[in-house]
């Protein structure tokens, strides 16, 4: 089988494994034979769990991975000799030897007895775990912290600030000379772009600045790759054109004298060239050339087919020779132009992005920062560049044994170094080591059809190359090198793979998805009995847009016209149909049991408002969906309105963002309403609100969102907003925003909620800042949504967030979308690779600042952008188990389809091989076939499924769990209210403010009182843990008062020292610092006001001294640098009220004993008893 010959321990493997053939368990078979001993006359040693290195690509593969791998080796330690055998010869191709058995029994063991676990990561984590075992090595802090890219992104936009700000500082720098050329090239919106183009780039421009001599290198380099020198100007150029010229001079002047004889458009070129060939020519150089040039080329700047006509060339018989041989020169001096331009202006933007860039990696350096491009680049440079190198990969190398990267396909140029780094010594002898027995090797396994992700610099072709250059290194060290391909689908049934088959047949299809001329894309499917269908459904299109003129010609628009929308009309029909399926019962034919929510995984190609459309569809017809896999919060309008609560809470004097506020769904007011409030008033609108007579409710909502904004952080505002009552909802916040904006907002609103809590995690709490951060960029929310059967929801996402994963039934409803049709917002940041060169970065902002080198490259960009577009159409298609709807809308009836599109490179492979089938949408319009009628449906289906259901096993499946249909009656019951107050309330932390503490910061004899307060309290902690008798307890205290950090002279400690041996040895309350005396014991209680019929409340406290006796219970509590009374009855009344909760529950815990409290003031210090008389305000539960 060519998945054993895969997983072979004792190979180095490159598997192009196709969508489905089962990689996963590849990976998992290969990391459990590395860890059993082998088989044969020579056995090799199995390899310790720690020794192998597995990289994903992702940090849900690497969780999937670790979990099958342990839930293998847990099976093993506990299952039959027999089964254990049966498995070991399934997995390894041979009987299992007696050692074999007895290791595979403890792998889970040794598996978990791993320091650290099994180093399965990505690589990211890879790199980080490697900088942080070399941080000094690396050049990096030790205690370095990777930041995410939205806090990355705020760096930058700082740094992007105070680049703006050196300009203005500095006029006359060459840095505020490159952005004073940009800002005349690039409105405002264009230059926010460029700044988000040069933070995209940040690590390939901060290491060609680095490594190519700075700046000036790197422009030395790209006047080198333009075939420019260096300084070289439009003057020099244009100077260089003038003298070249001087030799056909009479022959261009003569040219010219006969087209002045010919037609209009001879006169016309004629005009254009005599200004140029005139010896005194007053024009600036380039305008005048720009004017001369309009005679040879075209507005596209190509070479006119015809120059000169019949008239002319009776004039002069080789006008066309000669004005051909000028058009080539002028063509040529126009490029060279253009490139000029194209330096000078990708100059401009390298200077800027050296200064921001610069700026961003001062901020990482001061606070000990990377990103996460910085951990590959970082990584990188140790392993190749750095003088410790050698060393690194010496002690990288004696913990590595095997390598195994998972989605190879993905792995972009930087990535592949830091990996070929780590594999240069599995290729330097020959074979096994004869002295330490060590084998080495590496496993990759990829699908060059399914590389996705030029976003981020994986390239087909950067895979191709590195499997020819690991299949060189391995035969050059005499080693085993297999190279397999996976046919065998174990997903999809024969019609998916069969339709996938026949699409990419064709040559214009396959084109991009293999590298090799002439490889073939075949599937051979595992689940060759079970039934499968794949339908396409024809385009939904809009309602004609021309409706019918009124007789007058024209009506006011007063009302809302309802149009028909082609997007949400497919959404309902893709809904319908699922609700259809589970209300019949649908049965799925190959697993014999009913279509639920679960099963469906519907595709787009970009997020776009169908998505939303759709989530919206599915739940109004009660179907559960999982909602989309990624949101932006600032574009969702639920948050913009909880937003608006809060700004205006922090700031009620804007007018602007109260009216938002006040028409936002928690509030509820319309346009009359704020019509009736602003319409002749002289204050701002808060205060008309406030001081209209029908609006109080409104009033009171914002003076405690007012309140709230003043003093909670941001999750406990927002929280606060939706759980309590708000005027256009007596229930809750939340309850009106979803009566308003419906089910949609329940994902932004707590997804709100989660950054609220994150940004707490983070930094410092405030809203305020809460605000600012967020209005600063886009938060977005990425979701997984692995496979989960239990969630039975209707999973929406990406094709590329569909990557790895899989479901019964798939729709692609995006199928008309192309990447051309979003050519206007293309990078304009271009990166230009020279044969065997560092590649390079060029800017044009416009067209016609495009000379042949960066226009070869757009054209280059936008081939690959196409074959990228077919490999995502392969990995959409290939997510589908069972059945494959194939779908699309387009808003235009009249438009055609484009021919290089999803939707008719589908319909033309699938058209021949299926069958012609009735559908409808409710009467929306569908796209019509030639004769005008509307476009049937096309299935391709199993001939006869009722018999492949009763022969075919269905494949296997989790057990899911059971559904709630029916909601419990206590989940619609009122709750009880809470307590007042809801925790145990302590009795030193009543209601009521205390009084001030003596502050530390008045007049010398407060700061002496305060200073003094403390030690006294110090000293009755400390006192009573010594000895009653003798001197003890005196010296120590004398002891304690003489050290020098208090700074007391001698009549200070004695005065001191007397007071507090008074206060213990007081003639009542001696025993509370003796023998048996208890510090600090806690106490709980109920208790009630004797003058109030309130319910009772909890109290939980801590008593600072108490003793207990036969008879007595003693309580004191210690107020420190409190302003003590004369008087028992100056005594502040919630001292009071504390000591009576003391008095209440003390006496209920102890009955029949007296209880006698007191208060222990330390400034001074002395004891006053407290009269039982004033402590009998509580009544005990």
């Amino acid at each position: 089988m060519p998945q054993r010959a895969a997983s072979d321990p004792g190979a180095t493997v490159w598997v192009g494994a196709s969508a489905g053939t089962g990689k996963t368990k590849i990976l998992t078979d290969r990391v459990l034979r590395l860890m059993l001993p082998g088989t044969g006359e020579n056995p090799a040693a199995p390899t310790p769990p720690e020794k192998i290195l597995c990289i994903t690509f992702t940090k849900a593969a690497a969780a999937e991975m670790a979990l099958r791998i342990h839930d293998v080796l847990s099976k093993w330690a506990v299952m039959e000799e027999e089964k254990l055998k049966t498995k070991l010869t399934e997995l390894t191709g041979d009987a299992p030897s007696p050692e074999m058995v007895r290791v595979a029994r403890r792998l889970f063991a040794r598996v978990v007895d791993t320091a650290g676990g099994m180093k399965i990561m990505t690589i990211h984590s890879f790199c980080q775990s490697v900088l942080s075992r070399f941080p000094i090595e690396a050049e990096l802090s030790p205690h370095f912290e990777v930041m995410d890219e939205r806090k990355a992104q705020d760096y930058l936009a700082k740094c992007q600030s105070a680049m703006i700000r050196d300009v203005r500082q500095e006029p006359d720098s060459p840095l505020a000379t490159a952005f004073t050329h940009l800002t005349r090239l690039l409105n405002a919106e264009q230059m926010e772009t460029l700044l988000t183009e040069l933070t995209g780039n940040r690590s390939r421009l901060t290491y060609l600045l680095t490594h190519e001599g700075g700046y000036d290198g790197v422009i030395e380099k790209i006047y080198a790759a333009l075939d420019l020198t260096p300084g070289e100007t439009e003057k020099t150029v244009l100077a260089d054109f003038a003298q070249a010229q001087s030799v056909h001079l009479p022959d261009l002047r003569a040219a010219c004298d006969a087209l002045s004889h010919g037609g209009k458009s001879d006169l016309d070129a004629a005009e254009k060239m005599q200004d140029w060939l005139a010896a005194n020519n007053p024009q600036p150089a380039r305008r005048a050339f720009n004017i001369y040039k309009g005679a040879f080329l075209t507005g596209k700047h190509e070479i006119r087919k015809r120059m000169g006509t019949q008239a002319a060339q009776k004039q002069m018989d080789n006008i066309g020779d000669v004005m051909l041989r000028e058009a080539e020169k002028v063509l040529e001096v126009h490029h060279r132009l253009q490139a000029i331009g194209l330096v000078q202006a990708t100059a401009d933007v390298l200077r800027i992005g050296a200064h921001i860039l610069a700026l961003y990696q001062q901020t990482k350096d001061d606070l000990a920062l990377l990103d996460y491009d910085d951990l590959i680049y970082r990584t990188r440079d140790l392993l190749s560049e750095k003088s410790d190198a050698a060393w690194v990969l010496f002690k990288l190398d004696g913990g590595i044994d095997h390598i195994l990267i998972d989605e190879a396909q993905d792995t972009n140029p930087e990535q592949w170094q830091v990996i070929t780094a780590l594999t240069e010594e599995f290729f330097a002898g020959q074979g096994r080591d004869a002295e330490t027995d060590r084998l080495r090797t590496l496993f990759v396994v990829g699908d060059e059809k399914q590389s996705i992700f030029s976003f981020q610099r994986a390239d087909p072709a950067e895979f191709a190359r590195m499997r020819d250059y690991f299949r060189d290194r391995t035969k050059a060290s005499d080693k085993d090198w297999r190279l397999i391909d996976l046919q065998v689908s174990f997903r999809s049934t024969p019609e998916v793979l069969h339709f996938v088959d026949t699409l990419f047949a064709l040559p214009e299809n396959r084109s991009g998805l293999v590298t090799q001329t002439g490889a073939e894309i075949r599937h051979i499917p595992h689940r060759a009995a079970h039934p499968g269908l794949v339908e396409m459904w024809p385009v939904i299109t809009s309602a004609d847009e021309d409706a019918a003129a009124p007789e007058n010609g024209w009506v006011l628009p007063l009302a809302i016209r309802q149009t028909e929308d082609a997007g949400m009309r497919l959404a309902e029909k893709i809904a319908d149909t699922l609700r259809g399926w589970i209300d019949n019962g649908e049965i799925l034919a190959a697993r014999g049991r009913p279509i639920t929510p679960g099963d469906v995984m519907i595709l787009v190609r970009t997020r776009n408002v169908f998505v939303d459309q759709c989530v919206r569809a599915l739940k109004s017809r009660n179907i559960p969906v999982a909602g989309v896999d990624r949101m932006v919060l600032n574009e969702q309008l639920a948050v913009t309105d909880l937003i608006a609560a809060a700004a205006f809470g922090l700031m009620p004097e804007d007018d602007l963002t109260l009216a938002t506020f006040l028409k936002t769904p928690l509030v509820g007011l319309d346009e009359d309403d704020l019509y009736r409030l602003c319409r002749n008033r002289e204050t701002s609108l808060y205060e008309a609100v406030r001081t209209h007579p029908d609006y109080e409710t409104v009033a009171r909502y914002l003076a405690r969102c007012i309140d709230k904004a003043q003093t909670l952080p941001p999750y406990g505002f927002f929280a606060g907003l939706l759980n309590a009552p708000c005027p256009a909802s007596p229930v809750s916040g939340r309850h009106a925003v979803l009566g308003r904006l419906g089910h949609d907002a329940l994902d932004p609103m707590e997804e709100l909620l989660n950054a609220c809590f994150q940004y707490a995690q983070q930094r410092i709490v405030s809203l305020q800042d809460f605000l600012n951060w967020f209005s600063k960029g886009k938060t977005e929310i990425k979701r997984q949504q692995e496979q989960d059967e239990n969630a039975d929801q209707v999973r929406i996402m990406t094709v590329h967030g569909s990557k790895g994963l899989q479901a019964p039934v798939v729709f692609l409803p995006d199928t008309l979308s192309h990447p051309k049709d979003n050519t206007q917002n293309r990078d304009r940041l271009l990166w230009h690779a020279p044969p065997h060169k560092t590649a390079l970065p060029l800017w044009a902002p416009r067209q016609e600042m495009e000379d042949p080198t960066y226009t070869a490259r757009v054209s280059e960009l936008r081939r690959k952008e196409e074959e990228e577009y077919r490999r995502l159409l392969y990995v959409a298609l290939t997510r589908a188990e069972d059945r494959l709807y194939i779908c699309g809308y387009k808003k235009k009836p009249s438009s055609k389809l484009p021919e290089d599109c999803w939707y008719s490179a589908l319909y033309r492979s699938l058209q021949p091989v299926a069958q012609e089938i009735d559908f409808d949408v409710k009467g929306a319009a569908v796209q019509e076939t030639p004769d005008g009628l509307p476009s049937p449906a096309l299935r391709l289906q199993h001939r006869d499924v009722s018999a492949v259901v009763e022969d075919a096993a269905a494949p296997p499946e989790k057990a899911r769990i059971a559904k709630i249909t029916t909601v419990p009656d206590w989940c619609r019951t009122k709750p009880e209210d809470d307590p007042v107050p809801s925790k145990p309330l302590a009795p030193s932390r009543i209601l009521d403010n205390e009084p001030a503490a003596r502050s530390p910061l008045l007049g010398k004899e407060d700061k002496s009182r305060f200073r003094r307060g403390l030690i006294t309290h110090k000293l009755l902690e400390m006192l009573p843990a010594l000895p009653q008798d003798g001197e003890a307890r005196e010296n120590a205290a004398r002891s304690y008062l003489s050290r020098r950090v208090h700074d007391l002279d001698d009549a200070e400690q004695a005065d001191i020292c007397r007071e507090v041996m008074a206060v213990l040895q007081h003639t009542e309350f001696a025993p509370i610092f003796g023998p048996g005396s208890e510090a600090e014991v806690p106490f709980h209680g109920r208790v009630r006001r004797k003058d109030h019929q309130d319910a009772f409340f909890a109290v939980s406290g801590v008593i600072d001294r108490l003793f207990v006796t036969e008879s007595e219970v003693y309580a004191i509590d210690y107020k420190t640098n409190r302003p003590p009374p004369a008087i028992e009855k100056h005594v502040p009344e919630i001292y009071l009220r504390q000591m009576g909760m003391y008095y209440t529950t003390l006496q209920h815990i102890y009955p029949g004993k007296t209880v006698r409290c007191a208060l222990l003031w330390t400034d001074g210090p002395f004891l006053m008893p407290l009269s039982p008389e004033l402590l009998q305000g509580y009544i005990a539960a």
